[in-house]
């Protein structure tokens, strides 16, 4: 039997320490991909075990350092977290297995830089206080940044301006907001601030910077510029790992922190919603007129961001539910519609049956993205809309449905630049098995897409298991706490 601090701690040591043994052994491929996939497989264990534990026995947690949680590291893994760790591990070994296949791991830091980032973004699902989610959060945008210039042209390193700066400010505004919680409570320690209500304790002022950094970290408006910069001239490997992992470690904060540690708060979530709202129907319209094909894509992925953040913003328990199932499945699928695309937009891509698969597999990705059935989207957005109603929101049924409109809208010329490439034979059978073998990965999750859509009853057992402790912080407090 596993035991429970090993098995928290196993999905941020496991990529950390590959990183430094990747970094040391550069000079050899083989060495570098064992040791990634090795990290990647006790990741998506990790997380899936720990999905297990917290819906049968309740919250996993356990505190490192020291024996009392206001002087330890705390880590607590509730089904939403630890469901993030197997999604996020699952998207990095789609990426990595993509990245092994088109021979981008040429650059000897580019798996290394994958496997902090990958790190840091499990620590910030697993974080049982707010300190510590800040400190993954940096370690998150330690390695994105690197990522972000591995490169070294001068595109990448005006992206990294806008990049870094925009994350600075959300990281003077998190740390800021922190210092004024732990001034008004005493603590930082998420299930300790769930048992003193924000207003009455003083930490309001502190949670609205709180909050506002999340805002930033996920992209939503205002604040999404950086995504739709950095994302067209980052190689699409790395686009892929941003896609699902930089802007969902914010709405992963916003759902487990607000509606946790600040009692869900009708004034922060509501203020989420609008910007939700807005960047849903602005992102997904600027999509539609946007050009290269390069930042409709990030475009798009901003408009998921709007997707994630209205279940939250609603904050009933039909629509938690509905908002933790999109993130759960969007995390891969938009970040395997970018591994599809991009090799499908080269204009030297063969035809035949391997471009047939690959058109085939971009196809059920994109639809997924525009919500069609029968599709793991589609269900995520059905179960939105009808929560929606619910709660009787209908300015968020008419929002959901117009960005889905606009997104197909806006997929449409992509699918019509990438149809009309490469019809010939002409390709050969080695360019053939190549973009086969770059496209493999993706496939593979536009298949899984359609299983989740078709039977999706499994996911949706972990969202409905998610929102139950996301919706009662009292729970949480007292399955974390043991009082």
């Amino acid at each position: 039997m596993v035991s429970t601090q090993l098995l928290l701690l196993s999905p941020l040591i496991a990529p950390l320490a590959a990183a430094a043994f990747a970094a040391l052994g550069r000079r050899w491929n083989g060495v570098q991909r064992a040791v990634t996939f090795a990290a990647l497989v006790v990741v998506i264990a990790a997380g899936v075990l720990l999905v297990v534990e917290s819906l049968s026995s309740g919250v996993v947690s356990t505190v490192v350092g020291a024996k009392s949680s206001l002087t330890g590291i705390a880590l607590t893994a509730d089904p939403f977290g630890a469901a993030l760790v197997a999604a996020t591990g699952v998207l990095a070994a789609v990426v990595t297995a993509t990245v092994v296949a088109t021979g981008d791991d040429r650059s000897s830091f580019l798996q290394p830089l994958m496997l902090v980032l990958l790190g840091g973004a499990c620590g910030s699902f697993l974080a049982g206080d707010l300190f510590n989610l800040f400190v993954f959060f940096e370690v998150v945008l330690i390695g994105s940044y690197v990522l972000l210039i591995l490169l070294g042209g001068l595109p990448q390193l005006r992206a990294a301006r806008v990049y870094v700066t925009v994350n600075l400010i959300g990281t003077m505004l998190l740390l800021t907001g922190i210092a004024g919680v732990f001034a008004a409570t005493g603590t930082v320690n998420l299930a300790r601030l769930a048992q003193q209500p924000v207003v009455e304790s003083g930490a309001a002022p502190g949670a609205v910077l709180v909050v506002l950094a999340f805002t930033v970290k996920a992209g939503l408006l205002p604040f999404s510029g950086w995504l739709a910069v950095g994302y067209p001239v980052v190689q699409r490997t790395t686009m892929a790992l941003f896609a699902g992992t930089l802007t969902t470690v914010g709405v992963a904060a916003l759902y487990r922190v607000v509606l946790l540690a600040f009692d869900g708060s009708p004034v922060l979530r509501g203020g989420v919603l609008v910007v939700a709202v807005a960047t849903l129907l602005l992102a997904s319209v600027a999509a539609v007129a946007a050009h290269p094909h390069g930042r409709v894509l990030g475009l798009l992925i901003v408009t998921q961001v709007g997707f994630m953040a209205a279940g939250f913003g609603l904050g009933t328990a039909a629509a938690v539910t509905a908002g933790v199932f999109f993130v759960l499945q969007d995390v891969v699928i938009k970040a395997a519609a970018v591994l599809a695309y991009r090799p499908l937009g080269e204009s030297a891509a063969p035809g035949g049956g391997a471009r047939a698969v690959a058109l085939t597999g971009f196809a059920l990705l994109a639809l997924s993205l525009v919500g069609v059935p029968p599709l793991a989207g589609f269900v995520g957005k059905a179960l939105l809309v009808e929560a929606a109603f619910e709660a009787g929101s209908v300015v968020v049924v008419v929002a959901v449905l117009v960005a889905s409109a606009a997104t197909l809208a806006a997929l449409l010329p992509l699918w019509w630049h990438v149809s009309g490439r490469g019809g010939g034979e002409s390709g050969g059978g080695a360019s053939s098995a190549r973009l086969s073998a770059c496209v493999t990965p993706a496939v593979a999750v536009a298949a899984a897409a359609l299983v989740v859509g078709i039977a999706p009853g499994w996911l949706l057992a972990v969202a409905e298991g998610a929102a139950e402790v996301l919706v009662d912080p009292a729970v949480y407090a007292r399955q974390v706490l043991g009082s």
